[in-house]
């Protein structure tokens, strides 16, 4: 791996790769972007992840199981909080974890979830 590595650097592949990370993360924030442009969403324009603030109705619990249930996997915020720390309902979702299409659906489908209220039959799933 050490190898592997050193000859990347040497050649300058690793800065190539670096170079087309951060574009694909550019294009992948400016898509975010235009599918929640009025939701309350939180990340740095380079970042991994992007914090999404719940609107009032929703849980983190249930707003993970509805986009479960849709093919979509977010993570709560609770897990990265330190301590008994007051926080607001929110879910992280990756920005570079998926295809960019599969992105954009998903992106689609949190954007309907933003925009409805949770289905009770769904709250225990």
């Amino acid at each position: 791996s050490a190898e592997i590595a050193s000859r990347w650097v040497k050649s300058g592949l690793a800065e190539e790769l670096v170079e087309w990370q951060r574009n694909a993360l550019t294009e992948r924030h400016k898509l975010v972007a235009e599918w929640l442009p009025g939701e309350s969403y939180r990340g740095s324009p380079n970042g991994l992840h992007i914090w999404i603030d719940l609107p009032e109705g929703w849980t983190e619990a249930e707003f993970v199981s509805h986009a479960r249930l849709r093919g979509v996997a977010v993570a709560p915020s609770e897990p990265f909080m330190a301590g008994d720390s007051q926080h607001a309902s929110s879910v992280r979702v990756s920005v570079g974890a998926s295809s960019y299409d599969d992105f954009a659906g998903g992106l689609n489908i949190i954007g309907n979830l933003l925009t409805s209220s949770p289905e009770p039959s769904l709250l225990m799933l």
